[in-house]
């Protein structure tokens, strides 16, 4: 598992509905759902765990009026898009592999 980036997400019956990324901006995992005929909703992705791809932006709006995530992911890379609302806006960065120490906790 070592190098991944990209996770499934896992159902209650082992099913994978998903796949999840960890996003450096937010400090949390962002979930790309797969719907009923097993491809992501609107999002192509290149089954690549280590350096995923998915075709289309994703976008998280928070309860706060104020928290926008907009971002596109390309060869294991998370590109923050001009409209989000914290700092990272604009900046490419690797996206963050999982169970990696990052910041010394």
């Amino acid at each position: 598992m070592s190098g991944e980036r990209a996770m499934p997400a896992v159902d209650e019956d082992g099913e994978i509905n998903g796949w999840v990324i960890l996003c450096p901006a937010c400090q949390c995992g962002h979930k790309f759902e797969n719907d009923a005929n097993d491809s992501v909703n609107g999002w192509g992705f290149n089954g690549n765990k280590a350096l995923p791809t998915f075709t289309a932006p994703m976008l998280i709006e928070g309860d706060d009026e104020h928290h926008r995530c907009h971002f596109t992911i390309d060869a294991g890379r998370i590109t923050f898009l001009e409209d989000c609302s914290h700092p990272f806006r604009g900046m490419t960065l690797d996206l963050p592999v999982f169970g990696a120490k990052t910041d010394g906790h």
